[in-house]
């Protein structure tokens, strides 16, 4: 996921400052904008190759959000068609950081929104370059919110489902392996135990893997000292012919 969003950011940057000369208005916020949603994709990038996915996750998910919130500020706040962005936050949120990161950024965008509408009640206008109503900005911002939430808490939790199930399949495979110890156990029990000489031969050059202890008493050879020989090594035929 991060590598995917990683290169989706440094594309989208990229166009967006193609897209700079032509179609923004606000020609020097824009290029910020894009200049810093560049700089924490490569960054992104790098400390995931080295294994630090939180340490990524996390500056993707404070830069973008200190982003959006400038930009929002500075395009007319409750009023710039660029609130719908904090939707997409919230959805990285989720994807990174899972379901306490989903409605962490959740929170965070609604309050950021509500914040923002509370500067302009007062008096404090911001610079806008769309008209759009501030109370309808918000509102968008929350159905957007509402919609998308409840479809992201179930895809996360039917990846916990999918979780869950392969710790059973992990559980029960590891039910398998300790029949299979105990399975060896007793061949191992009876292999050592028995009064008739076993062992056991390599098949390509006839090497002893193992030698019970009924061999070393007939043939008069340690556990030790015939691993690892064969029967010729060991002479223990008389006549080899």
């Amino acid at each position: 996921v991060l590598n995917t969003l990683s290169a989706s950011l440094v594309l989208g940057a990229v166009f967006g400052f193609m897209a700079v000369a032509f179609i923004f208005k606000e020609k020097v916020i824009s290029s910020f904008a894009f200049g810093g949603m560049l700089l924490t994709a490569l960054v992104a990038y790098l400390l995931t190759r080295k294994g630090w996915i939180r340490a990524a996750s996390l500056l993707l998910l404070i830069v973008l959000g200190a982003l959006v919130t400038s930009v929002v500020c500075f395009t007319g706040g409750m009023r710039s068609l660029d609130i719908i962005f904090f939707v997409s936050y919230v959805a990285l949120g989720g994807m990174l950081l899972g379901r306490r990161g989903l409605y962490l950024t959740r929170c965070l965008s609604l309050i950021v929104g509500l914040v923002i509408l509370a500067l302009e009640k007062s008096g404090n206008s911001l610079p806008a370059l769309y008209p759009f109503p501030a109370h309808a900005g918000w509102l968008l911002l929350f159905i957007n919110l509402v919609v998308l939430v409840p479809a992201l808490d179930i895809t996360l939790h039917s990846l916990k489902l999918s979780v869950e199930q392969a710790q059973q399949s992990l559980a029960a495979q590891k039910q398998v392996e300790a029949e299979l110890r105990l399975s060896q156990e007793i061949f191992a029990k009876a292999f050592h135990a028995s009064p008739m000489s076993f062992l056991i031969q390599r098949v390509s050059d006839k090497t002893y893997i193992d030698v019970n202890d009924a061999f070393t008493r007939i043939t008069g050879y340690s556990r030790e000292e015939a691993l690892g020989k064969t029967p010729s090594d060991l002479a223990l035929y008389l006549d080899r012919d």
